[in-house]
């Protein structure tokens, strides 16, 4: 709590005004993850989304949304609620899962007229030997170490379940795919574990 008081006292010291928009940067910067302020900004969120006229409005609010949010920085290791994710990822999050969401009526509205139903092109996908879980959990790892570069995970998303097949599922579900991104059982892990060994086992063998 002190860590927060002296960072706001900082920063009331230096900047003259402060609307509501520095405030929330703010606690962006020093990761303050108080359940209430998810609370307050998923309030303020949902308010505009039920102020707008149409699908394709909410899209829009949401998607410039997320990139505000991804844009937010961090300026500390610190957290106000160590035991949960950081202010950055929850939101990230709930908006991403409200595109998903979004994008679901639309298609719904959009295919409910026969008209609008068009051919789709068959695509060739790659299979791995991952099950949809381990993939996800894959993907998290792949992001967290900055060795992929994308300012949506939606369609980060998007783009694998649309190109990558497993074994047992030939279309992945972005839904399913996305919430394996975020959560993993212990099964998962160490399946992934071993997987990366047997990886770094072949590259200390000098066989590449």
């Amino acid at each position: 709590h002190t860590f927060f008081i002296l960072k706001l006292n900082d920063i009331l010291s230096l900047e003259n005004e402060l609307n509501q928009d520095r405030l929330i940067a703010f606690c962006y910067e020093v990761n303050f993850n108080n359940f209430n302020l998810v609370q307050f900004l998923t309030d303020e969120l949902k308010l505009a989304m039920e102020e707008s006229t149409n699908l394709e409005e909410i899209n829009q609010l949401l998607r410039k949304e997320l990139k505000s949010v991804n844009q937010q920085q961090l300026h500390t290791r610190k957290s106000f609620d160590d035991k949960s994710q950081s202010l950055k990822e929850i939101m990230i999050h709930w908006i991403e899962q409200e595109i998903l969401f979004s994008e679901a009526k639309t298609d719904q509205y959009k295919f409910s007229d026969p008209k609008a139903i068009l051919p789709t092109r068959e695509t060739s996908k790659i299979e791995i030997n991952f099950s949809v879980q381990q993939l996800g959990l894959l993907l998290r790892l792949f992001n967290d170490t900055k060795m992929i570069h994308s300012s949506s995970k939606q369609e980060l998303m998007r783009i694998v379940a649309g190109t990558v097949r497993t074994s047992k599922v030939n279309d992945i579900s972005i839904k399913s795919l996305h919430n394996s991104f975020y959560d993993h059982d212990d099964q998962t892990i160490d399946a992934v574990k071993h997987q990366l060994i047997q990886m770094l086992g072949i590259l200390n063998s000098g066989k590449i």
